[in-house]
């Protein structure tokens, strides 16, 4: 529940953020998401296992599809044989993502 929150809540709420990670997660309530000049448009990362027997995969790509289509900053990433859990090539693209969309910290 914690990607769907984290997509939900962060693309409809303000204050804009710098980014949204979502893994293993779909889109809650999609059919009556607010799309359009309410929707906040922070990059966002979406991660998907295609062996995910929690969340399928088809969730995961019913929600790219629909974000794609209304987010200029989406990522979508698969990884096959990954279940409902994480693994080093997504954790790695998780990394680098933070990296592109997060300034860096002055000192």
């Amino acid at each position: 529940m914690g990607g769907a929150l984290a997509l939900y809540s962060g693309l409809s709420s303000p204050p804009q953020l710098g980014g949204i990670i979502g893994l293993s997660c779909w889109l809650p309530m999609h059919k009556s998401f607010p799309y359009g000049g309410t929707v906040q448009q922070p990059p966002v990362l979406q991660c998907h296992g295609e062996a995910d027997p929690l969340v399928h995969y088809s969730f995961g790509l019913m929600t790219s599809a629909l974000l794609k289509s209304h987010l200029p900053k989406y990522t979508f990433k698969s990884y096959p044989n990954l279940q409902h859990s994480s693994s080093e090539p997504e954790l790695e693209d998780v990394k680098k993502f933070i990296t592109e969309v997060l300034p860096p910290i002055q000192s």
